[in-house]
């Protein structure tokens, strides 16, 4: 999320942070890299089966129908929620 200050209107801004929905509260001159840090991060390999194998023994739900781009968007959303950037690391934090 861009700093209430720097946008040309902060009333957006300011209630997404205050509610807490912004994962990162970033200036302008940092959004590229943080965008960009993220993409090189992602493997959708062997993490990823992981994931859902581990959804599936601690949930008994099975992912492994769904359309993988939809599935790895979802994990990709919740993982820059708690700030992750790699994929074995979300598995992880899963495991906790």
């Amino acid at each position: 999320m861009q700093l209430p200050n720097e946008a040309a209107y902060d009333g957006m801004p300011t209630h997404v942070i205050q509610a807490g929905n912004a994962s990162q509260v970033l200036t302008l001159e940092q959004m590229p890299a943080a965008l960009m840090g993220e993409l090189p991060g992602q493997d959708t390999g062997d993490a990823l089966q992981q994931i859902l194998l581990h959804l599936r023994q601690a949930t008994g739900h099975d992912f492994t129908q769904y359309k993988k781009s939809t599935i790895a968007r979802r994990i990709e959303r919740r993982m820059q929620v708690q700030q992750i950037t790699d994929q074995a690391d979300y598995l992880n934090t899963l495991r906790k």
